[in-house]
């Protein structure tokens, strides 16, 4: 993640990787050796973000929660 911020934020949060400073090839390349050493990271992190997505951004769950927010709504 080499996007500072709500995105990284957003990563972070999911456990889904780990941020690089833009325009900073050496911290990159510090992340890409880090990886390398680390290699069940990757499919640990992949897996995480995989999860986060499907829990916070399935358009099913999010439908639902839209309308059970609007019948709680209605009902007042």
């Amino acid at each position: 993640m080499a996007i500072d911020g709500v995105s990284r934020t957003l990563v972070e949060e999911a456990g889904a990787g780990i941020f690089v400073k833009p325009e900073n090839p050496e911290d990159f390349a510090s992340k890409v050796k880090w990886y390398l050493q680390n290699r069940s990271k990757i499919q640990e992190q992949g897996d995480s973000g995989y999860q986060f997505a499907l829990n916070h951004f399935d358009r099913e769950i999010l439908a639902a929660k839209y309308l059970k927010a609007v019948e709680k709504f209605e009902r007042k």
